[in-house]
Formats: C-alpha cells, structure tokens, sequence
C-alpha cells in the first residue's frame, strides 16, 4: 500500500522463496481503489518479485526487487523502478543475467536510498546453484546520475548494495 494514499495498492507475482515447488509470477498489478479492482502494471517477464517499496511522498513511485525466473540466465533480474505508476519501467539495479533481487528497504528517514539484496540463483532439476552477488562492498551504485554511492560506515554486507533513487 502506498503510504501517501491507501487507495493505491501494489502487489507482485511469483514465489520469490525458494524451495522445491515454486510458481512463476506474471509481473505486478496495481489496484488505485483499495483493491477492488486491479490492473496489470509491467514487468511479466521477471518471474519472481520479492518485494516493491513505494515512495511516501508520490503512490506513482516504485520499485521492484525481481529474483527472475531463476532457471537460467535472464536480462529481467534485479531492481526495476516506475515513477508513472507502472506505465514505463527502468532497470536501475542488475548485476548480470544470472543475479537477482532477493530484498529491497528503503531507508524510512530518506526515501532516496534503498538497500538491495542481491542473489545469484539457478535451478535444474537435479538442484541449484545459489551464492551471493557480492563477496565485499565493491559493488555500490547510484540509480541516479550514474554516480556511486558510499556503503555506509561498518557496512560488511556480502549481499548489500546500496540505491540512490528518484528526486534530488
């Protein structure tokens, strides 16, 4: 639910924990009355969503933490963010084909920076393969204006990667 507005509610698809059986998902809707109704925002191809965070300021901002089908290699893995209510999508986070998003926060006392968890996965049938993305805070990015962010003081996260999103 959109912090701003409680008529204005996000969901995604798809089983982002994994176990044995699992479901695909089949993107993200969007309902703006409270959820009587619903409507298809985007973002099929990603198979599992995690997680969407909302802006508290504007319901039309989010963004997406997709694990990806996790079957194999896929561009649709990462973090994705709308700030048109689902219309358009841009990928602000992807460390490569095989890496997803398991988790994203955004931080409460500033909405520009997120924190992103991010999984490199693939299932077969006789198992998976599964690490983290990051084996040391190298890895930080800003979503925004292309520049780096800095991982914050005592930060050891094998798996974090901190976002600046949205507004300046």
């Amino acid at each position: 639910m959109a912090p701003s507005d409680s008529n204005v509610v996000w969901a995604g698809t798809g089983e982002a924990f994994i176990r044995s059986n699992i479901s695909l998902g089949w993107g993200v809707y969007r309902s703006i009355d409270a959820g009587r109704t619903w409507t298809r925002a985007g973002l099929e191809a990603t198979g599992r969503i995690g997680r969407i965070v909302v802006d508290p300021r504007d319901p039309d901002i989010a963004l997406v933490c997709a694990l990806g089908t996790a079957y194999g290699p896929q561009p649709d893995r990462g973090v994705f963010r709308t700030s048109d209510g689902g219309k358009t999508w841009a990928k602000t986070l992807f460390v490569d084909e095989k890496t997803g998003c398991s988790d994203l926060v955004m931080d409460p006392n500033n909405p520009r920076l997120l924190f992103a968890g991010m999984w490199q996965l693939e299932i077969h049938t006789w198992g998976r393969e599964s690490r983290a993305a990051y084996t040391r805070c190298s890895k930080w990015a800003t979503a925004s204006r292309g520049r780096r962010a800095t991982p914050p003081r005592g930060a050891s996260g094998a798996q974090t990667t901190a976002v600046r999103s949205g507004r300046s």
